[in-house]
Order: C-alpha cells, then structure tokens, then sequence
C-alpha cells in the first residue's frame, strides 16, 4: 500500500523528478534541489541534485528554534560554489529572538555575469554574517563581511562556519537597529503556514525590513501551497507546499528565484539522498 507520504511525494515532485520517501520525523527534513536555468524564456538546463539542504522547527530549553541551511554541489553545477546557513530562536526570557546566519556573497545579477564567474573562484569564498537580537525595543544586527577557504563546500557547513567565526571577533562591523519587535525570514514563513488564508507581515533580514504577504490554498491530495510574495529592499515570489495538518513542521517542498536567470526547487527526501 503506498503510504500517505509517498503519495504526497508523488504530487510534489518535478516532472522529471522520481518519486521520493519522506523523512519519519516531523521536525526536520533534508531536501535535493534542481535547478532551473533559463536565458530570455528558454530553459538551457535543468539539473537534479545541484544542491542540498535540511530544515528543522523544534523546541529547545522552552524556546522554539528553526533552522535552514543549503548549498550547491559544485561537482553539479559547473563548479559554483554557494552556501548559507541561518538560525533563529524565540520565545526566551522577555520574548526575545535571536538571528544568526551566513551566506556566500554572489554578486552575479545576469545570465552573462554568471557564465562570467565560472571557474574564477579565488582562494576563499567571501560571505556576509549577520548576528541579530530583537526585543521590545526592536531589532540591533550586526554584520560583517568575513572569507573563509573556497575548499569548503556543501554538506561541509559546519566547518565553514568554525573557520568564519574564527574571524568574526576582529572584523569590521556594520551596526543597525530597527523599531518594532519584528520576527525574522524563517519565523514569518512558519507564521504564515499556520495561520492560513492571507495576510501580511513584516520580518527583519539582513538588517532590512521587509514585508511578506502571503496566500494559502489547497493543492492536490489536500496538499497547502503558500504563495508568498516580498517587497520591501526589491520584489521576490516564492511557492511553499506543506502538510496542513503539521503546519510548524519544515515544508515538504518550496521553490523560489534567486536570479533572474535561476530558478530553484527542493525536495524532501531520506537525509542519505541530499
């Protein structure tokens, strides 16, 4: 008999994607990627498994925690070498939240550019790291520009985030405050696929604000599609399917488009296959 999961799997998937098992537990998820590159409205590629990712939503020491973290396999996708990695926490002492994370710098903006940067990497990759409290007075972040070895690559985030902590106490940092006890990226999504329907609200990223405005469907097998759209520093869209009756728990699919000339889906699959 195929299991309620699988068939979820089966209605999620890419067409030209297999059908995938999900993970048992509820609370985190792997994923595999496929990307989409496209030039003036024509698809050049479409590559399964250029990149890897987890989530996870959980409860830890009475607040709730979630993470995100991806990254490409350059052996994949002609060498491009991309990473990131956030954290966020709330429901501590006084409602407070915690942002923390890192991203590789990419610079690319057009399908030119990018062509361009393959194969030029240098010897460290650069990344922005952001460190982000917020409270009732609002939101302080703090964020520095910090290299680590471009030998460091995806699934390896834990090593790229040692070597980059190592540098962070001496590098030069940007200091920004928000008002408003605004919640971050992640924890709005999560808001979002619990509430339902439609709304709006502001979050605070990379010491930005930003708002998103969201509208939640049924899609087939009774399968939630969240459309979400962002505006705030620059518009994006992006798609997230998930499972109503686990709404705080990590998606089983999203998709979204970092470039104009890229478009990136994920999968839930086994953590072996990411």
């Amino acid at each position: 008999m195929i299991s309620r999961r699988a068939l979820l799997a089966s209605a999620l998937a890419p067409a030209a994607a297999q059908t995938i098992v999900r993970p048992p537990a509820a609370e985190a998820r792997s994923y595999i990627a496929t990307a989409i590159v496209s030039f003036l409205g024509v698809t050049l590629l479409t590559r399964r498994g250029a990149a890897g990712g987890f989530a996870r939503a959980a409860g830890e020491n009475g607040e709730t925690v979630i993470e995100f973290a991806a990254g490409s396999h350059p052996d994949r996708c002609a060498g491009i070498n991309r990473l990131g990695y956030i954290r966020e926490s709330c429901g501590g002492s006084g409602g407070r939240r915690k942002i923390y994370g890192f991203m590789t710098v990419s610079r690319e903006e057009s399908f030119q550019e990018a062509r361009k940067a393959l194969g030029n990497a240098g010897p460290e990759q650069p990344f922005v790291l952001i460190d982000s409290t917020v409270d009732s007075a609002g939101c302080e972040s703090h964020v520095a520009s910090v290299s680590c070895s471009s030998a460091l690559r995806w699934p390896d985030w834990r090593a790229v985030e040692a070597e980059l902590m190592k540098r962070w106490p001496s590098a030069p940092k940007r200091v920004t405050r928000l008002p408003g006890a605004m919640p971050g990226f992640l924890s709005a999504v999560r808001t979002a696929m619990m509430q339902g329907g439609s709304g709006s609200l502001a979050y605070a990223h990379n010491d930005k604000q930003y708002a998103l405005n969201w509208t939640v469907a049924r899609a087939r097998h009774g399968i939630a599609e969240l459309d979400g759209r962002i505006s705030g520093h620059g518009k994006a869209r992006f798609k997230v399917w998930f499972d109503p009756s686990e709404p705080g728990a990590p998606p089983l699919a999203f998709e979204y488009q970092p470039k104009s000339y890229l478009r990136v889906r994920f999968d839930a699959v086994t953590g072996e296959q990411s």
